[in-house]
């Protein structure tokens, strides 16, 4: 476990951990709001929790998903870092996914668990991370603006959801790793 102070809120810390399977209801309970409210994922009709599962537990340990609790253990978001293709070529492409409860939004907790999240991308051998967002979705275009990604391309109209076509931004960061054309390699 790994506590930290939540800045600003003098309500005690959070704790960054690695989810578990018992974790999955509460992590369902999270997402399937945002499937069902909202374009943050093209989710269309909510996860049973087998399909919630594979969501964060079918990458294998080297995607590990990381959660963000309160200091009583309840769960306040979580996220993961995913292979973007099992194409071989792409073996050092990852996908970034964060999703909080509706009330953790606004407290920096999204920018402290991407951190955290790339932190274990780079050591698990991930040297690009992608983010593909719904161009309407505000906070996360913001998120991962605030945090060093660039806009590398809009893919028009591809998404479908409450009967409207959408647009969606892949946003894409450079880990740095040497020999990987990166800055400095």
């Amino acid at each position: 476990m790994d506590p930290l102070p939540e800045q600003g809120s003098g309500t005690g810390v959070i704790v960054l951990r690695p989810l578990v399977p018992g974790d999955a209801p509460a992590a369902r309970d999270i997402y399937n709001h945002y499937v069902v409210h909202s374009t943050a994922t093209y989710h269309v009709a909510p996860l049973d929790p087998a399909a919630m599962g594979e969501l964060l537990f079918g990458d294998g340990p080297r995607c590990a998903p990381l959660g963000v609790f309160d200091a009583d253990g309840v769960l306040l978001g979580f996220g993961s870092v995913r292979r973007y293709s099992p194409r071989e070529a792409y073996d050092a492409t990852g996908v970034a996914m964060v999703y909080l409860a509706p009330g953790a939004t606004g407290r920096g907790l999204g920018r402290r668990l991407l951190a955290r999240l790339e932190d274990q991308a780079a050591r698990n051998g991930f040297e690009v991370i992608l983010a593909l967002v719904c161009t309407e979705n505000v906070a996360s275009m913001t998120l991962f603006r605030k945090t060093g990604y660039e806009v590398a391309g809009i893919l028009k109209g591809v998404g479908r959801k409450f009967g409207r076509r959408l647009d969606t931004a892949i946003l894409q960061k450079d880990l740095g790793h040497p020999g990987t054309g990166a800055p400095g390699g």
